[in-house]
């Protein structure tokens, strides 16, 4: 799966600022995340929209996020900001269909399976995880 650039920004904001848990201001946080403040304000709208962050202005304003970590999952964050589902389903003929419908129940079980496991992933439980000892091999794909 991949993952557009802003929605990679905005899991790293998320996880930084559940790591912090203190308002941040926008210019240290775009330099922690390596991009422009322009960039950062509009996936900070996203996330704020969504109220996923809250925003303040002013000398001691920034970011902080409105929800707790162990609230915001993965498959959120990446529906939010990807905009689009991840069934493969196509329009096709009928013979299209027919030919390709195994392969259309493999992509439909791809997608359950992705969507599953993003829903398990919060961002508490990635703070949690240590580089070495990533749990993906509970689930035995």
């Amino acid at each position: 799966m991949r993952l557009n650039q802003s929605t990679d920004y905005s899991i790293r904001m998320v996880l930084y600022l559940a790591q912090v848990a203190q308002t941040v201001p926008s210019s240290k946080l775009s330099a922690v995340l390596g991009i422009s403040s322009r960039y950062l304000l509009q996936i900070g709208a996203r996330l704020r929209d969504a109220g996923m962050v809250r925003v303040s202005y002013g000398n001691s304003g920034g970011y902080v996020l409105a929800k707790c970590p162990e609230e915001i999952t993965l498959f959120e964050l990446v529906d939010l900001m990807e905009r689009k589902t991840y069934s493969q389903k196509h329009s096709a003929t009928v013979e299209r269909e027919k030919t390709f419908s195994t392969l259309e129940v493999a992509y439909e079980y791809i997608s359950v399976t992705t969507e599953k496991i993003m829903k398990s992933i919060t961002i508490e439980s990635i703070l949690k995880q240590k580089t070495d000892q990533w749990y993906l091999a509970e689930y035995c794909l």
